[in-house]
């Protein structure tokens, strides 16, 4: 009687068997979501629907740096000097000044600059532009004027119908933030140009 009660016969392995395949199953999961991430991790959309994105580890800092610095009002010079001079402009533009229009909406940011290159290269104002409207709550239009050529525009508004979320969801925390600067700076997952023309 105590044999039964005790069940001190050979035990059942499948039980174990079972809860190990699991444990296996899950652990393989979570190494095919991270190394292709998923359809709903898209951050700018695409024709053929969001894009998916992967975080480099040799980002990290700045994009820490840049998440650090987020800003309520473009009214903050020093925050946001201190993001512009975290922002991944090319080597061969040098940004000279900086104007915030805080007078009346839309509020605005004009940057200007000098380029080795005679025209601007617009895919990379455009993605500053992304990541300043991230980074500040209130800012409405970015103006670039290079080389004291014509202005280069781009309107919150406008940017942010590419975007599956308005841009204040990609600033609440450092990962949200994150994925989007990695989905931005894909080279060959997302043609900006492309997606702002849709």
């Amino acid at each position: 009687r105590l044999e039964n009660i005790l069940n001190t016969g050979p035990k059942k392995k499948g039980a174990a068997i079972l809860v190990l395949a699991l444990v296996l199953m899950a652990a393989a999961g979570i190494l095919i979501a991270r190394n292709h991430g998923g359809a709903d991790t898209g951050i700018i959309g695409g024709s053929d629907g969001p894009t998916s994105i992967y975080v480099s580890k040799n980002n990290g800092k700045i994009i820490k740096d840049l998440y650090d610095s987020r800003q309520q009002y473009v009214g903050n010079a020093s925050g946001v000097g201190k993001i512009l001079s975290l922002l991944p402009f090319a080597p061969e533009m040098t940004r000279e000044k900086m104007e915030l229009q805080t007078e009346k909406q839309p509020y605005g940011l004009i940057i200007y600059g000098r380029s080795q290159q005679v025209e601007p290269d617009r895919d990379e104002l455009m993605k500053n532009s992304y990541l300043l409207f991230c980074l500040i709550d209130n800012l409405g239009y970015t103006e670039y004027v290079i080389n004291d050529g014509e202005p280069v525009r781009f309107e919150r508004a406008e940017l942010e119908k590419n975007l599956v979320q308005p841009f204040t969801a990609y600033n609440r925390n450092w990962e949200q933030f994150s994925a989007f600067y990695a989905s931005l700076m894909q080279d060959e997952a997302t043609d900006l140009e492309t997606a702002t023309a849709q």
